[in-house]
C-alpha cells in the first residue's frame, strides 16, 4: 500500500485453490494505529473477492495483528481463539479465517 508514493505497507500471501493465506502483512511502524491497516486489509479483500477467492486466512503472532483481524471481520479458525499477550508471547499464533462468498470449496463431506 502507497500512501503520497511511498510504501507504508506490504502483504504476502498464497494461494491454495480459492482460499489465500495472508502470510505476512507489516506497515511502516510511523503508520500504525492510524486506520491504514483497516484500510489496507479491505483493499485486500475487495480484490480477492474480485478474483474470485472464496475465504483469507490469517496467523496473528502480535496483540496488534489480533486486533486488526478481528476489526477486519475474520473470526477464530481453531478452538484456540483465547490467544492473549501472554500466549503472543510464548510463540503462539492464533488462525483467523474470513469468509468472502460461500462456495462449495468450503464444504466438507463426510462419508462414513
Amino acid at each position: 500500500m502507497h500512501l503520497n508514493g511511498k510504501p507504508i505497507s506490504f502483504v504476502t500471501w498464497y494461494r491454495n485453490d480459492k482460499v489465500v493465506e495472508l502470510d505476512i502483512i507489516w506497515s511502516l511502524p510511523q503508520f500504525r494505529g492510524k486506520g491504514y491497516g483497516s484500510k489496507f486489509q479491505q483493499l485486500l479483500t475487495n480484490e480477492f473477492k474480485k478474483r474470485g477467492d472464496v475465504a483469507l486466512t490469517v496467523h496473528c503472532a502480535t496483540e496488534e495483528g489480533l486486533i486488526l483481524a478481528r476489526r477486519s471481520g475474520f473470526i477464530p479458525q481453531n478452538n484456540n481463539s483465547d490467544f492473549s499477550n501472554e500466549n503472543i508471547e510464548l510463540g503462539r499464533s492464533a488462525a483467523y479465517i474470513k469468509i468472502l462468498r460461500n462456495s462449495d470449496a468450503l464444504r466438507f463431506d463426510n462419508d462414513d
